[in-house]
């Protein structure tokens, strides 16, 4: 069983630093321009968040957005993370139990690498793949999320992508691999699938009949299909 982690909204609350970064970066590049007055939603590449929010900013424009921003995060807005309850000991039970763990990220390498190595959690992952895993750079998480299967030879039916936003959920489908969605992150699940499983809190992973399945064939020596929680009581109406 291979779970496939998202890491903003996901593992950790990165939207203070991701905020300062923006802001900071915004400032430097367009000095009559008040980052405030943007419609500024985090979740996708920093460039996408800055392009879709400045209204006429042009290719280079957004170049030199990008180059400062990622300089800004690395050096101060990566700090300012924090771990969402439970993250910890829940990847240790899973890893525990013969559950493979890897991480699909925007964040580049750089950053992700602090941070997980901050909070711990590094020895937890198998493989990261980050928009610079590759030369060129991928331009989405579905190209990162399919690196990440072909590289390290993940059979889809038994792999799964956990994350908070719908981009996360188009990712997985994309990709032909089932999908767990976190509420408490940065997205919305309203009005999507009722197929779809949609937890509270990291914890609950562990209560999913994926897991329970899981933990079934290691007792057993059984064969089960992937199937997902009854979220009747959980899903979002």
């Amino acid at each position: 069983m291979n779970f496939i982690f998202d890491l903003d909204g996901t593992l950790i609350d990165s939207a203070l630093g991701i905020y300062y970064s923006l802001d900071l970066t915004i400032r430097q590049v367009f000095l009559d321009i008040d980052p405030g007055t943007l419609d500024l939603k985090i979740g996708p590449f920093p460039r996408e968040i800055m392009s879709k929010a400045i209204r006429g900013v042009t290719e280079q424009e957004l170049n030199e957005l990008e180059v400062t921003f990622d300089r800004v995060y690395s050096s101060e807005g990566w700090k300012m993370a924090a771990l969402y309850p439970q993250v910890r000991e829940t990847l240790g039970e899973l890893t525990q139990r013969d559950i493979h763990i890897y991480l699909v990220t925007n964040k580049l390498r750089l950053p992700t690498g602090l941070i997980l190595s901050y909070f711990g959690l590094a020895p937890f992952f198998l493989e990261i793949a980050c928009p610079d895993s590759h030369i060129p750079t991928f331009k989405n998480k579905t190209e990162s999320l399919q690196y990440l299967l072909n590289r390290c030879n993940l059979n889809a039916d038994e792999s799964i992508y956990i994350g908070d936003s719908p981009d996360d959920l188009s990712s997985a489908k994309a990709c032909g691999i089932a999908f767990i969605g976190l509420q408490y992150g940065y997205g919305t699940f309203h009005n999507i699938e009722r197929s779809i499983p949609i937890l509270n809190s990291f914890q609950e992973l562990l209560e999913t009949n994926i897991f329970r399945s899981h933990m079934q064939k290691i007792i057993c020596g059984g064969t089960f299909p992937l199937v997902v929680k009854d979220i009747s009581n959980s899903h979002q109406r």
